[in-house]
């Protein structure tokens, strides 16, 4: 087994999680693999979680605090947590879940065995909110996991929006991360990792053995409560997510991936140059509305620079007047409502509301008298 000579960083931010930090930190102290430095990175906690991180004093563990929200584990908590991070591997967790004892042990133990590749995951169990086993983990009923996936199998997965993997499971090699997370991007943070690492040419390394213990909770951001924030906020990071794809370098993954596609089974070994366009012309043809206006976006870029056209045309004989066919002939309609409130609601909108409101008012009256007397006159009939 491991002797302990590889320094793991582990990356645990915190926002408002009193409730359940004491439980995630403990569960790092509580590792059998004990060479490990733990940053607690704060943005702008309000309920004493801050006080909490600091009131553990063992000398692995150190503090980052962002003095605004930056919203969920996003890019820029990522980004300072790297800049201080020492070790040869990181370790994502969140702060609502848990580590079983063996997880750091397991991970690196599987990665040491194949050096060529740079990322891992192991299982993890669903329990509620007070780490009672729900029956099931994520191996078994995560929506587009499949232990025996190929890499570009899962680059396909990826490219159409799927997440897969486990973060709470999730161990990388520290020299995979030669590659920067758009700013801006919250929701789709954790993806974004596993398409750059998967762009790279790596193969993820899956271990069945659950290694953590992912909570249930009516608070997550993509639990039930706010399914609905978490999916506005990825609708917009999808465009910078996508863009991640278009640094494909290998003719022959992007061909693994997309067996039944014509244009990128027509690529060749040394026309690395044309894999953008490919993938932009794939996201551009696909059925989802933001995939679609995320691949024209690209094609747009790509045709402003004369000598990849001039390779696009020669090869596939499409021309900018294909795509302006494809735009015109395929629109997308979008729209947009902003919220009804004081500052953006027009005069005779409010004044039509209010009438409505006195009539609805008006309207109810008259029914209600209308049932009180029906009821008036059936008692003195029934009499």
């Amino acid at each position: 087994m491991n002797q302990h000579t590889d320094l793991i960083s582990i990356f645990l931010p915190y926002y408002n999680d009193k409730n359940f930090l004491p439980q995630a930190i403990n569960s790092i102290l509580a590792q059998t693999y004990t060479n490990w430095e733990l940053f607690l990175v704060n943005h702008d906690s309000a309920d004493g979680s801050r006080d909490i991180a600091h009131s553990f004093k063992d000398i692995r563990i150190k503090h980052i605090d962002i003095q605004h929200n930056t919203g969920a584990v996003g890019a820029i908590l990522f980004d300072e947590f790297l800049k201080q991070a020492k070790g040869n591997y990181i370790k994502t967790f969140s702060a609502d879940d848990v580590l079983l004892p063996h997880c750091f042990e397991l991970l690196l133990t599987a990665l040491k065995k194949a050096p060529e590749q740079s990322f891992c995951f192991g299982n993890a169990e669903y329990v509620n909110e007070k780490l009672q086993k729900l029956g099931s983990t994520f191996f078994q009923n995560r929506d587009g996991f499949d232990i025996n996936a190929t890499a570009p199998q899962y680059l396909k997965k990826m490219i159409n929006g799927i997440s897969p993997f486990p973060y709470a499971g999730f161990l990388a090699s520290r020299e995979a991360f030669d590659f920067s997370i758009d700013k801006t991007t919250i929701m789709m943070f954790d993806m974004a990792i596993y398409a750059n690492l998967l762009v790279k040419g790596y193969t993820p390394i899956f271990i069945d053995t659950p290694v953590a213990l992912y909570r249930i909770h009516p608070g997550q951001t993509t639990g039930l409560t706010q399914y609905h924030k978490a999916v506005f906020r990825s609708m917009f990071e999808v465009f910078n997510y996508l863009k991640i794809f278009l640094n494909i370098k290998n003719v022959t993954l992007l061909k693994q991936a997309f067996p039944d596609n014509t244009i990128i089974q027509k690529l060749q070994k040394g026309e690395e140059t044309l894999l953008p366009f490919a993938v932009a012309k794939y996201l551009a043809d696909s059925p989802d509305i933001y995939r679609v206006l995320a691949g024209r976006m690209f094609l747009s870029e790509i045709f402003n620079n004369d000598e990849i056209r001039l390779l696009i045309e020669h090869k596939f004989n499409y021309f900018v007047a294909d795509f302006r066919i494809l735009y015109t002939d395929h629109p997308v309609y979008l729209s947009y409502r902003e919220p009804l409130s004081d500052k953006n609601i027009s005069l005779f909108r409010l004044i039509y509301l209010l009438f409505r409101k006195i009539w609805n008012i008006l309207t109810f009256r008259s029914l209600y008298h209308k049932y009180k007397e029906n009821k008036t006159k059936t008692k003195k009939f029934s009499c």
